[in-house]
Parts: structure tokens; C-alpha cells; sequence
């Protein structure tokens, strides 16, 4: 078998290039132990879906006639192991005889499951010759603009000093690169012949704005166009998207479609811009700023664009203490004068010494905001002059707020126009006053605090007098009558037991449709608890497309997402997110932050569909196309069964049958076993679930205790 697989293999040399399809990984190169591993994987996959009998070693494993064989060191072979590049794979199969390369595990375990799943099945193993390579070589053959190959361009951009439009010069010829080999030359110098040209926008009346973009074949060369800020990345961003077929999924995790050529045809003429003009995700450090700039989010740095509007952040500390505070329990006077004048002396102060160092400030620059934020303290002052202001503006008081606001940045803007002063609409501060407006150059940061997180916070699902996002709706869209810059604190917390995924797409056309200018969303970290990366991805895509999006291509976006990150299995995934969202939609409103567990789905329809959510997790478990899925599928599943089991305790297992105990006591200890695997503990804010140091099935998980 080995001199013909000798054959076979030397063919894979020629093939090696650039990985595309897998994420970036440092594995090393795999051991005989993590050989033997993937041995048994494939005879318990067989035994377990098909029922087949096989006989392994620590590189192979045989079936029948039938044997594969398991090379993470081709060199044998005639491989360097280093010209595969991580997470590639190779499969190569005679007559049945199969052998399976690659140089490191991820690669053994993509290729390893990737057999398992398309050539084993209740007649054993595949006995016919195939081949299959994944990972090595391009996965486009060609690209090719108005009918001319792309390695006859280069890329042209005028050498004016802007970092953002020179870093999108970079990752288009890095990922044409990576798409079909081929590296264009970077020129600065306007070429005579094909070129793609990346400049500023062309208009000449600003249609781009600061982040837009306009994609256009003229004359076979390809005009990528932005607005003044980071617009040419943005556009360089979307081509690499939608016409050369990449998916940016996660930091760690791109996706290139197969194509055996990409065609930009002659006319091509695409203007895109920003739903909302200021877009931020914070999900703790998972999300580094090069791929929340690829998702088209605000990013601050040179190399993004520069300073852009920004939302408030109590970053009224920052001068208060300066000024004598030594608490911020209790917010100061909004109306003292003395103080105000005080506390512009210290911003502007601020301000000269940052353009004394050498640096600018405005939209594009180096800075462009001041942040008077309030404290996190709903302890206003109540003095005379703050009650008589707030009376004559509707008795709330946000009219200090707002008059404070408005004083600073009238300096602000005599002095230094271009520079925007930032405040809170937040825990006392929320309801917006009448019979006064914010000066132009204020930017209020409405947060929804804190919301119903089991419906949109366009207030149209939620009823009753409790903590709902009725008063919060009307709140917001009041703020945008009377500010033109008003972005959302927004607070889409998924607790633990909710699916909460579903809402964003309401959540954004609804901040779009409100006015509001940007959103800052404060993400769940990731974790494998929920679909917390898909959260995080779907609010990039909406906070772009708020306008546009339809919701059937939202849900398309899921699924897509869903099939990439775990194979055939992803049907499955997104059936039990229909059904996981259906248990929170029967019932009514729950806050964010402070229900959690079964305190968020609806018992009867959760019981009645735990044991189909149940089959859901196994299908999906089948056809896991990694490990790194597989564990993923699985410490998402234990997060259902609390819920199954913490509403069934007592029916199925207190007063169950003998196989209906059975049933739950092994999906308990599974639950309990894996959160300890992968040391586990479902939290909610700071609460943190009290998972007991020895397992007693007859305690129902629910009392746990946080």
C-alpha cells in the first residue's frame, strides 16, 4: 500500500500554497499518542452511527479489506510537513485502501472527522478510489476583472500620508494573495496600464461621508472609493466579502468559498454606507481591532481611520477629582457656574497640551471628544438652582445635565471646532427634558439600562407595568427630537438559560429607524455557554445593514454562519434555536442581568421539548467537523440540560419511572462532568452558579443557588 500511496502523495508537493479555510493555529506537529487518538475516534464514529467492527493501531485502523492510515509527518512520503500549512488536510483512497496527511492536529482532526462523515457508512468503509484535499493549494482558480487576470494589475494609491488608506492597499493585495497566489505590486504612482485604484471619494460633495464606499469598474480597472475616515477600507472590506467570497467569522476563523473563477465585470457600480455612522462591539478581548475592522465596525488608531464619535463613559471622574472631589457617590451641581468654568479650564487645558505635543483633533484625526460623562451614581444634586432649572424643563434631571453639557461645549467649539463634548442619558439622567435642545456638537450616550432582554427594545412585545422597554423606547427616540447626536448603550445580555439572538435584528432596524447615530454594544465574553460569537458577528453585520437588511437575509446570515463553523450539523443547531427562542417568547418580560436559568423560558414547552433538543445536540454532534465544534456542541448542550433538567427534576426523576430516572441521571452527570472537564461555571454578572463539589442527583440543579 505504501509505494502506491507513494504515488499518489508525491502529487500533493505540487499543491501546497496558501490555507484558506481553516482557522489560524499553532498546534504542533501531531504525535503517534494524538495518531492513536484519532484511530479511535474513527472506530468508535463507526461503531457508534454504523454499528461496525474495526481493528486499530496508533496510525491506522481497519475495517473489512479496507484500511486507513494516518500520516501527521509526510516525510516518508516525500512530504515536508511544513509545506502543509495548518489545518490543511489530505485523503487519498485506492480501491478502499486510504491514507489521510497532514501537519498538524487540527489538520489530523479535520481530515480524521471529514472521512468519517462522507466515507463510512453501514456498508463500512468507502471501498472505491477517491481524493480529496482541503486546505493546500487555492481554493479560487482565477480572478479576473472585466475579462482581464488579475495578475495583470497593480494597485494604485496616491502617497498622501493616510494610514487607513494605505493599510487597505496592504489587506487587498494580502488577500488577493491568499485568494489565488497572486501578489500585486503596491504603486503610488499612477500606472499606464490595468490598476486597481483606491482613493478618496470622488463626489466632491461628501456622499460617502466618513466611512462609506463606492466599488465601480471603469474601463477594466477597479475604483475602490471611500469616505474621507476609513471609507477605502471599508469598501476593500466588502470586496474581499462579497465578490471574492470570504467570510470573516471570528478572530481566529475565515472562510474563502471554492470558485473556479471569480468575475468582476465591466460596470460594476456598488455605493454602500453605514446605518449607523458610530458602530462599537465590546466583547472583553476576544475580538482584537483588526477584525472588528473587518467587520466594518469603529475602530480608533491611524491605521482604522483615526478619532471618530465615541459614546460617554463617566468621564466626568477624569476632571472631578482634580477639582477637590474625593467621591463619586454624589454627582455635583450641573448648574454651578463656578464650577463648570472650572471644569472647562481643565478641558481646555487638556485639549492645548495634546495639540501642543503635535497632535490634531477632529473626525479623522488623533481626538475628537471629551467625555463629561456623569458618575455611576443616581444621587443628583437638588440644590435650589438645580430644582428651579429642572422645573422649567419638565422636572427632570437630565435638564442639568443637558445645561452643563451645553455650556462646555460651547467653549469647546469656539475654540476648538471639531471637538465634540460627550454625556450620559443613564440612572436618573434617562428621561429627556423639555423646552431645551443639546448644542450640535453633543453627543448624548442613551443607555438601555436595564432592558427587557427577552424582547426587541422597540418596546412592541413587552406589556405591564414591571421592568420593560416601553418607557425606554419613548425615552430614546425623545432624546433624538431634541439632540442630533444620541447613540445607544446597548446591553443584549444573553443570561444564562436565554436565547436572546433573534433580537437583534429588531434591536438595530429599530435604532436606525429611531435616528439614533451609533450604538456601543456591550457584549456577552466569549463563552461556549451560548452563540455568543455568532452575537457578536450578527451585531457587526446589523450595525452596518440596519437599513437594508432584510429579515430573511439576517436568518440567512445565521444559517450561513452556523454551516461554516459546524458542518452538517448546523441544520440542527438552528432548529434548536427556534425552539430555545419559542421557550423565552411564552413568556413575558425578564431583565437583563438579574433573571437567569429557568427563570427565562416557559417550563411546560421546555419540558415538552427538552428530550427533541436533546436528539438536536446529537445530530449536531455527529457531524462536528472538529474538535474545537465538538466542544462547542457540548458545553452548549449542558446549558439545556440545566434547564431540561431543572424543569423535569420532579415529574421525571422524583417521581419519574425507572427510565425516565435513568434518562435524566445520565444527562445530569454528563452536564456535571463536562463543566468540571472544562472547569465551567455559569455566571450572571458577578453571580457565579454554586456548582457543588460532589454530584447528588436528587437535588434539583435549579437550587443551586447563585
Amino acid at each position: 500500500m505504501k509505494k502506491l500511496l507513494t504515488v499518489l502523495l508525491s502529487a500533493i508537493i505540487l499543491l501546497t500554497g496558501a490555507s484558506c479555510s481553516y482557522p489560524v493555529s499553532d498546534t504542533a506537529t501531531s504525535s503517534e499518542s494524538d495518531t492513536a487518538r484519532y484511530t479511535q475516534f474513527l472506530s468508535d464514529y463507526a461503531m457508534k452511527y454504523y454499528g461496525l467492527d474495526t481493528v486499530t493501531d496508533k496510525n491506522s485502523i481497519a475495517c473489512g479489506e479496507n484500511t486507513v492510515e494516518l500520516i501527521s509527518d509526510g516525510a516518508e512520503y516525500g512530504i515536508d510537513a511544513e509545506t502543509v500549512p495548518s489545518g490543511a488536510y489530505a485523503i487519498r483512497s485506492i480501491d478502499g485502501d486510504a491514507v489521510i496527511i497532514a501537519s498538524d492536529e487540527d489538520g489530523l482532526d479535520r481530515g480524521v472527522r471529514r472521512y468519517a462523515h462522507d466515507y463510512i457508512s453501514e456498508g463500512g468503509f468507502y471501498p472505491a478510489s477517491f481524493s480529496v484535499t482541503e486546505g493546500i493549494g487555492y481554493r479560487v482558480g482565477a480572478i479576473r476583472i472585466a475579462g482581464h487576470d488579475i495578475s495583470e494589475y497593480k494597485i494604485y494609491t496616491e502617497d498622501d500620508g493616510n494610514e487607513s488608506k494605505a493599510y487597505a492597499a496592504e489587506e487587498l493585495r494580502s488577500y488577493i494573495a491568499k485568494t489565488v497566489g497572486t501578489v500585486l505590486d503596491i504603486v503610488n504612482t499612477r500606472p499606464e496600464g490595468l490598476y486597481i485604484e483606491l482613493c478618496f471619494d470622488r463626489s466632491g460633495d461628501g456622499d460617502l461621508g466618513a466611512e462609506g464606499y463606492r466599488l465601480s469598474v471603469e474601463n477594466a480597472r477597479l475604483i475602490i472609493e471611500g469616505g474621507a475616515r476609513c471609507g477605502c477600507l471599508n469598501g476593500v472590506y466588502t470586496f474581499v466579502e462579497k465578490y471574492l467570497g470570504w467570510r470573516f467569522l471570528s478572530d481566529t476563523y475565515e472562510y474563502l468559498y471554492e470558485a473556479d473563477a471569480v468575475e468582476i465585470e465591466e460596470g460594476l457600480d456598488f455605493t454602500d454606507l453605514p446605518a449607523l455612522a458610530y458602530r462599537n462591539i465590546y466583547a472583553g478581548s476576544y475580538f482584537s481591532a483588526d477584525y472588528k475592522a473587518k467587520m466594518k465596525t469603529t475602530q480608533s488608531g491611524a491605521k482604522y481611520g483615526g478619532a471618530h464619535l465615541d459614546r460617554s463613559c463617566h468621564g466626568l471622574c477624569n476632571y472631578m477629582d482634580r477639582l477637590g472631589y474625593t467621591s463619586y457617590e454624589f454627582q455635583p451641581c450641573f448648574t454651578d457656574d463656578l464650577m463648570i468654568d472650572e471644569l472647562i479650564e481643565l478641558v481646555c487645558a487638556e485639549i492645548d497640551a495634546k495639540v501642543t505635543s503635535g497632535l490634531e483633533y477632529g473626525i479623522g484625526k488623533d481626538f475628537c471628544m471629551v467625555d463629561v460623562g456623569q458618575f455611576d451614581s443616581r444621587n443628583f444634586c437638588n440644590c435650589k438652582s438645580c430644582t428651579s432649572f429642572m422645573s422649567k424643563h419638565g422636572g427632570v434631571v437630565s435638564a442639568t445635565v443637558l445645561y452643563f453639557a451645553n455650556r462646555v461645549a460651547e467653549v469647546v467649539k469656539e475654540k476648538y471646532d471639531g471637538i465634540y463634548v460627550s454625556v450620559l442619558a443613564y440612572y436618573g439622567s434617562d428621561i429627556p427634558p423639555k423646552n431645551i435642545t443639546a448644542l450640535d456638537n453633543v453627543v448624548v450616550s442613551y443607555c438601555f439600562y436595564i432592558p427587557c432582554n427577552n424582547h426587541s427594545i422597540n418596546g412592541k412585545d413587552c406589556y405591564g407595568d414591571g421592568w420593560n422597554n416601553i418607557e425606554m423606547n419613548k425615552e430614546f427616540r425623545a432624546w433624538n427630537e431634541i439632540a442630533s447626536h444620541v447613540d445607544a448603550w446597548y446591553y443584549p445580555w444573553q443570561n444564562f438559560g436565554a436565547f436572546t439572538t433573534f433580537n437583534l435584528y429588531d434591536d438595530f432596524t429599530y435604532l436606525y429607524e429611531a435616528g439614533g447615530s451609533g450604538t456601543f454594544a456591550l457584549m456577552p465574553a466569549k463563552n461556549d455557554m451560548t452563540f455568543s460569537v455568532l452575537m457578536c458577528y450578527m451585531t457587526g453585520r446589523m450595525a452596518w445593514s440596519a437599513d437594508t437588511m432584510t429579515e430573511e437575509e439576517f436568518h440567512s446570515l445565521i444559517k450561513e454562519f452556523l454551516y461554516l463553523s459546524y458542518g452538517e450539523g448546523s441544520e440542527a443547531l438552528y432548529e434548536l434555536m427556534l425552539v430555545w427562542d419559542e421557550a423565552g417568547n411564552r413568556l413575558g418580560c425578564w431583565v437583563g442581568g438579574w433573571d437567569v436559568g429557568a427563570d427565562v423560558v416557559e417550563h411546560e414547552y421546555f419540558a415538552e421539548k427538552y428530550d427533541y433538543m436533546c436528539s438536536l445536540f446529537d445530530e449536531a454532534l455527529k457531524w462536528a467537523p472538529s474538535t474545537e465544534a465538538e466542544d462547542f456542541i457540548k458545553i452548549l448542550s449542558c446549558t439545556i440540560h440545566f434547564l431540561g433538567i431543572s424543569v423535569t427534576h420532579t415529574d421525571r426523576y422524583i417521581n419519574g419511572t425507572e427510565e425516565q430516572r435513568a434518562v435524566i441521571a445520565e444527562r445530569y452527570r454528563f452536564m456535571y462532568d463536562t463543566w468540571k472537564e472544562y472547569d465551567i461555571y455559569p455566571s450572571i454578572e458577578s453571580n457565579i452558579l454554586n456548582i457543588p463539589d460532589e454530584l447528588d442527583i436528587e437535588i434539583n440543579p435549579e437550587s443551586w443557588g447563585w
